[in-house]
């Protein structure tokens, strides 16, 4: 995932934060479900690297931060910072319209 301006840049794994938005998705405000709903959309039409070539697509950065800021992060360190840098970033006005996504498939 690539914040536009910023080198963040980390690989992150979707396990962590999947655990945590299935066992408390029932709780979460409409807005949430709403933005998990979209990221899982997003996702699910997110290509597959083929040939070597990226598959990258953008997302609302507004849904992502609406997706994160719910859930307790603690246990998932890279979430957490990534939730922390939006909610900064969002807070100084210079937060980017979209985040860039791309599927990595690790070993």
């Amino acid at each position: 995932m690539r914040l536009e301006g910023h080198p963040y840049g980390e690989d992150l794994d979707l396990t962590g934060a999947v655990a945590l938005m299935e066992h408390a998705f029932d709780t979460f405000s409409t807005e949430c479900r709403a933005a998990w709903i979209e990221f899982w959309e997003f996702v699910a039409d997110l290509g597959w690297e083929d040939e070597g070539a990226d598959i990258v697509m953008n997302l609302p950065t507004s849904v992502l931060i609406a997706a994160l800021v719910p859930l307790d992060l603690e246990d998932e360190r890279r979430w957490l910072d990534l939730k922390t840098l939006l909610v900064q970033r969002q807070a100084m006005g210079t937060l980017p319209e979209v985040v860039s996504i791309k599927r990595y498939w690790g070993w």
